[in-house]
């Protein structure tokens, strides 16, 4: 009897630890999906990115997706989830309403998936990523949202950081909930400032360094430093020429907004 306990302690804590453990054909298709989504600010209307990210799905995931882990699928439509968030939001023909639904059908799947464990064991990617599909699901429902799955999100977030301070997406993104969270909840704008300029001095890639220099530029545009917002954004504009995601980044700064706080009305 001792021995089956011991064999199947080991069993499961063999199982868990090795959820950590992603594939490096699943990685290297999350880092293209990242570098996807940086070129899809060249599309021309959010009807064009939303076609290019399904074509990119049928060309780069439908056909390898048996090859793919139970984590790592969750991982993979995190990504096209919140991806297809970010052009359907302001959709005032049903686009919005689409995006709640498949945000709340992603974020029950993760949460299915993740009750099976400890937030420690899993991938960071998974970490991340899952966080992000709460962010996304809280813009429609802020208040209940926030009570339900708040403490859950700073979790992934912290958890992911804490795995890999140098891993970029969870410095980056662990620094925007800091610099949205209170201080009596373990946020505030110095730590956020803090990790905002890690994840631009850590990144490698053109995608990585567009997108920490969006983030610097719009947090010092919020503390009113225009000067340092606009040397920022000039910054992440020499990564993509002609993308309209910083267009439209300018277009709100000049009208006195920031990403960090605008809603369309």
């Amino acid at each position: 009897m001792k021995v089956c306990c011991i064999v199947l302690f080991f069993s499961v804590h063999s199982s868990l630890f090795a959820e950590k453990i992603i594939s490096s054909e699943a990685e290297n298709l999350f880092n293209s999906f990242m570098d996807f989504r940086r070129i899809l600010s060249l599309t021309q209307d959010d009807q064009s990115a939303l076609k290019e990210i399904d074509d990119f799905m049928n060309q780069f995931y439908l056909p390898f997706k048996d090859n793919f882990s139970e984590e790592e699928l969750i991982v993979i439509n995190n990504l096209y989830t919140t991806e297809r968030y970010n052009y359907l939001q302001y959709d005032k023909n049903g686009g919005s309403e689409q995006a709640e639904k498949e945000l709340l059908n992603q974020l029950e799947n993760v949460t299915a998936y993740m009750d099976k464990g400890k937030t420690a064991d899993f991938n960071k990617w998974t970490l991340v990523t899952s966080a992000n599909v709460i962010g996304c699901y809280m813009s429609f429902h802020p208040v209940p949202a926030a009570l339900k799955y708040g403490q859950r999100q700073k979790d992934f977030y912290k958890e992911a950081y804490e795995q890999n301070p140098d891993f970029w997406y969870a410095v980056s993104h662990y620094a925007q909930w800091l610099f949205f969270a209170p201080s009596i909840y373990g946020g505030g704008k110095k730590k956020a400032e803090s990790l905002f300029l890690k994840s631009l001095e850590i990144s490698k890639t053109d995608t990585e360094k567009y997108y920490s220099n969006i983030f610097l530029s719009q947090f010092y545009f919020t503390e009113g430093k225009k000067q340092l917002s606009l040397k920022y954004l000039d910054a992440a504009d020499s990564y993509l020429p002609g993308g309209r995601y910083v267009s439209f980044i300018r277009k709100i700064n000049s009208e006195g907004k920031s990403t960090f706080e605008y809603k369309e009305e």
